[in-house]
């Protein structure tokens, strides 16, 4: 799905290169934050908007 969103596969290198973390982030990264945020331990975390995309927002 990225190599689409990113233009091709070749492009992925140079998409990881914009992010803080260096990397671009799995698919088991992202259901970790939705197994968090569907969880108790979100319980008191209302209204908010959770980034998983390794700092790209923090540029």
């Amino acid at each position: 799905m990225l190599g689409r969103i990113a233009g091709g596969r070749d492009r992925i290198a140079a998409v990881a290169e914009t992010i803080p973390a260096g990397r671009v982030g799995t698919p088991e990264e992202v259901a970790d934050a939705i197994v968090f945020l569907a969880s108790g331990q979100s319980v008191y975390i209302t209204g908010q908007i959770l980034h998983v995309n390794g700092g790209k927002t923090a540029l």
